[in-house]
């Protein structure tokens, strides 16, 4: 990414984060002239000052930052704010601590738009530091990271204290959104440590910020995890999360942090990133097929390779998507030649459009209507078709019929496999292709 880019984007963040602060300090402000607060005096001699000083201090890189990049005297000035911003974030979140109602959901809030600032300003001074023409500053960039994770470490510890409060709404977004954020940095740090030439000698500094940062990235996986187990238990739908404007990074980050939650699947296409956790339906439909196709191919002695829900991705083309199910037929490639997806929350259009992007020849849908349709690949274009390209005996009627029986009666899935490739062998119909 070029840096005048990088610093567009992380100002138009910054911008965002500095209103909500300001907004929720005025709450604060408002809640603390109360004369019942214990805590009154406090935050008006010690607290409210910082948050001002925070303020300008932002003001002032956001105004200069880009400018900073061709004159060496204002990015030390812009380094030293930001470094600065950091140290009174945490001085900020050490005195709410001490607060007598420290649990306020407020002060919660007010230290999580400061928390955001902070990840955003030390990602921003990080990339300030390498790209800069002169001798790397070693130990800001480290004073940088280490504020990031420590406010990482609080914002963790908060959010998985107040985990079992979501509910239904737009809050689970939030969370999400959370995660990639921090998945991002955590991973850009990580990155930046150990690829950067400045820091071909790893020293014991380095190595106790390399530790830390792996120590965040498994915490993170954690509290993901939680919040996605905490949903899936509360719906049997489809859960399904779009965030436009994103960028591949992003997506790269959030696989890492899902890690081995296996039945989330990502999808990356145009900017728009999509998590979609799968309800219960969805992965019976899913099951039912894949055990009609594994039969199908043990009957017929095809090899294959069974994909699963793993991520066919294209850097190049910045395209990636997780199917319900994937197969290769013959020889072992990472890109399914067929891609099975159910298709219950998103545009099947959508999902062909990132499906030819990466070359995936089959695809199958069975969209909310509980329609079945084969699409085939033919000159760069997928047409419908009720016969199956690689498994040239199956139709969508066939696959339709035995995946909706399976699914009347899951415990009967054994019997109508058998009856099932009974079917296939008493008729098969020609190929058309």
């Amino acid at each position: 990414m070029q840096m005048t880019t990088l610093i567009d984007d992380v100002n138009a963040k910054l911008e965002a984060y500095q209103t909500k602060l300001n907004e929720n300090v005025e709450k604060l402000e408002r809640a603390f002239t109360l004369d019942v607060n214990p805590d009154r005096e406090r935050f008006k001699e010690e607290v409210y000052p910082i948050l001002l000083e925070i303020d300008n201090k932002v003001l002032f890189v956001r105004k200069n930052v880009k400018n900073s990049l061709k004159n060496s005297i204002l990015r030390k000035q812009v380094s030293e704010n930001i470094i600065e911003i950091g140290k009174l974030i945490l001085k900020t979140r050490d005195i709410f601590q001490s607060f007598k109602d420290y649990s306020s959901e407020l002060l919660a809030i007010v230290i999580s738009n400061c928390y955001q600032i902070s990840i955003e300003t030390s990602f921003l001074l990080s990339w300030m530091i390498i790209n800069s023409e002169e001798e790397c500053n070693k130990q800001g960039l480290l004073n940088a990271i280490e504020n990031s994770l420590n406010l990482i470490d609080y914002s963790l510890n908060k959010d998985l204290e107040n985990i079992f409060s979501l509910t239904i709404d737009d809050s689970f977004e939030n969370y999400i959104l959370h995660s990639i954020n921090i998945s991002e940095k955590i991973n850009f740090a990580h990155q930046e440590i150990t690829n950067s030439p400045n820091f071909s000698v790893i020293d014991t500094l380095n190595i106790e910020k390399l530790n830390k940062i792996k120590i965040y990235r498994e915490k993170v996986k954690y509290f993901l995890k939680k919040v996605l187990d905490y949903k899936k238990n509360r719906t049997q739908e489809d859960i399904s999360i779009k965030i436009v404007k994103s960028s591949w990074n992003q997506y790269i980050g959030l696989i890492n942090a899902l890690g081995d939650i296996s039945w989330c699947r990502i999808s990356y296409f145009d900017k728009v990133l999509e998590l979609m956790c799968p309800g219960i339906k969805h992965e019976n439909i899913n099951r039912s097929i894949d055990a009609l196709i594994v039969a199908y191919c043990d009957n017929k002695e095809i090899d294959y390779v069974l994909l699963g829900s793993t991520t066919a991705k294209k850097e190049k083309e910045k395209k990636g998507k997780e199917p319900d199910s994937g197969y290769v037929f013959g020889d072992g490639n990472e890109i399914p030649d067929l891609a099975v997806e159910i298709n219950f929350t998103s545009g099947s259009i959508e999902d062909l459009s990132i499906y030819k992007k990466l070359g995936v020849k089959e695809v199958w849908i069975w969209d909310k209507k509980d329609v079945l349709t084969f699409y085939v690949l033919i000159n760069d274009e997928y047409k419908t078709t009720n016969k199956s390209f690689f498994l040239q005996d199956i139709t969508t009627e066939i696959i339709h019929k035995y995946t909706s029986l399976i699914m009347l009666n899951m415990k009967k899935t054994r019997l109508y496999k058998k009856e099932f490739i009974a079917e296939i062998n008493q008729d098969t119909p020609e190929s058309s292709f």
